[in-house]
């Protein structure tokens, strides 16, 4: 039995909330925009699409948010949507039985990139290397996010945080899958975050081939609710998630890896390639992004611009490159299209994503008919 996404949420360069990213994505207009140079103290880059909002505090106030960073603050923000939770000040987000029963995974792709690298510059620069500051310590651990949301909603279900680079938001999918298979939680929310900030900047300055530039970066989270079919009778599905599939590939087979891995992901949902409505890439840069073009080709043909085969769902050129919350958005972007496209009604939409370090991976998701879920 496979559970439904029964919501979801994005906060994105597009802004706060799935109306927000929906009405970009059928807009098909971009979000990436200039830099301050003013404020911008990283690399010479000129362009990023970044969430319109300010410092933690600023959008969720000045209590538990002290030591927050804006990828933590933009996950709170996405659950609150989902757990329609306006004011988690006042009252539990969900009741204490219900809270027991509904867990988190969160994708990330090393953790607090910024946090960590404060934390380890700190240990260079005080006034004896260990001396550093005790109380930023927790922030620079990989859980950090899943942690702080769980506590902020006061969510008691397993918590587990999935580092996996470009893959995580399918990877964390799949473990989501594997928790509501074995009945550890009736209720998970899945998704995953990246943050734009310097230090992944000059990262990815540094990364880029002799005489490339990087790529336009991106930031934001895209979250969804899935909810198994007994616990979702009064809840609108806006579609099942069929299948997880995932995979490591060499330096050369890339495309091979990923091909098979979709046809064994469509396979255990029962679909066929012919069948598929919709395929989201997630379009990296260099190698693996050609790796990927390959495999679709080699799934559906290349593709033709006379309307041929399944839509082609794009997200990175719109958002930057989210990275780690790449994949996530992709599940968005499908989930926003397929509620106004009478022929995504019951058949699948194929996501897929390629690292750069080897790891790939693809879900099939089935979107329901006649329904727009809150």
């Amino acid at each position: 039995m496979n559970p439904l996404i029964t919501g979801w949420t994005a906060v994105s360069p597009y802004g706060v909330g799935r109306a927000a990213f929906a009405a970009g994505v059928r807009a098909d207009g971009t979000a990436v925009a200039p830099l301050d140079r003013a404020e911008w103290g990283g690399p010479p880059v000129r362009e990023a699409a970044r969430v319109p909002i300010g410092a933690p505090r600023d959008v969720l106030g000045r209590k538990g948010t002290r030591t927050m960073d804006r990828a933590t603050a933009m996950a709170v923000l996405a659950a609150r949507d989902l757990l329609r939770d306006p004011s988690p000040e006042e009252a539990e987000a969900v009741p204490e039985a219900e809270a027991e029963r509904t867990a988190l995974v969160l994708g990330v792709s090393t953790g607090p990139i910024a946090s960590l690298m404060d934390f380890t510059a700190d240990s260079f620069t005080r006034d004896r290397p260990y001396l550093v500051d005790a109380a930023r310590f927790p922030g620079a651990l990989m859980n950090f996010t899943a942690a702080q949301l769980a506590i902020w909603h006061r969510l008691r279900g397993p918590n587990s945080t999935i580092a996996a680079s470009r893959v995580a938001g399918l990877a964390a999918l799949g473990y989501a899958l594997r928790l509501q298979r074995a009945g550890r939680a009736d209720t998970v929310l899945c998704g995953a975050v990246e943050e734009f900030t310097e230090e992944r900047a000059w990262l990815e300055w540094h990364a880029a081939p002799p005489g490339a530039l990087p790529p336009v970066l991106g930031e934001g989270c895209a979250m969804v609710r899935l909810t198994m079919p007994a616990a979702a009778a009064d809840q609108g599905p806006a579609a099942e998630l069929a299948a997880v599939a995932s995979g490591l590939a060499g330096p050369d087979n890339a495309a091979q890896v990923l091909e098979r891995c979709a046809r064994r992901a469509l396979a255990e949902a029962g679909e066929r390639p012919d069948d598929v409505w919709a395929v989201a890439p997630a379009d990296p840069p260099g190698p693996p992004g050609d790796a990927e073009a390959e495999a679709i080709d080699a799934l559906f043909g290349r593709a033709d611009g006379r309307g041929g085969g399944p839509v082609r769902v794009r997200t990175a050129g719109r958002l930057g490159d989210t990275h780690a919350a790449s994949a996530a958005f992709q599940t968005a972007a499908v989930l926003a299209l397929a509620e106004h496209d009478e022929a995504a009604a019951g058949r699948p939409a194929l996501i897929t994503a390629v690292d750069r370090d080897g790891a790939v991976a693809c879900a099939v998701l089935r979107p329901a008919a006649g329904r727009r879920p809150g």
